[in-house]
């Protein structure tokens, strides 16, 4: 019976998601230095984990369709909100990358396919090597 309880526990510390709290903490620091008035890249992303509109879009519909509420955009600087949208887009990226990897993706391939995008992170082969310098940067900061 132990050695069942024991086998349970690693089964499901394997599949526990690496979004938590801690790491969307870091991710708004990386990002923002935590601030959620912050504005970047050339005035198309906001808030304290600089959002775009698209990617707030989509996390919009991913939290529509699982029956959590949405907000306009103008809540990307909202930090609680936004938090949340997060963690909302980054399980996201957390599971699709999983699949696309066939194993459980690390905070850096995470963090990789958040800032440039799944389909730019898949276009490099989902390889961290490959990402841009201030990815890469980013990505120690974590």
């Amino acid at each position: 019976m132990k050695h069942l309880i024991l086998l349970l526990l690693t089964a499901a510390a394997a599949h526990a998601s690496a979004v938590t709290d801690k790491f969307l903490e870091r991710v708004a620091y990386v990002e923002s230095n935590n601030r959620s008035s912050a504005i970047g890249d050339n005035g198309k992303a906001v808030g304290a984990f600089q959002f775009w509109a698209i990617g707030w879009e989509h996390a919009s519909q991913l939290r529509k369709a699982s029956g959590q509420p949405v907000w306009p955009y103008y809540a990307a600087r909202d930090y609680a909100k936004s938090k949340e949208y997060a963690r909302t887009y980054l399980t996201y990226l957390e599971r699709s990358l999983a699949k696309a990897l066939g194993r459980q993706p690390t905070e850096g391939e995470i963090y990789a396919a958040w800032n440039c995008g799944l389909g730019r992170f898949r276009q490099l082969g989902f390889d961290l090597s490959r990402v841009p310098a201030t990815t890469k940067n980013a990505i120690s900061k974590l």
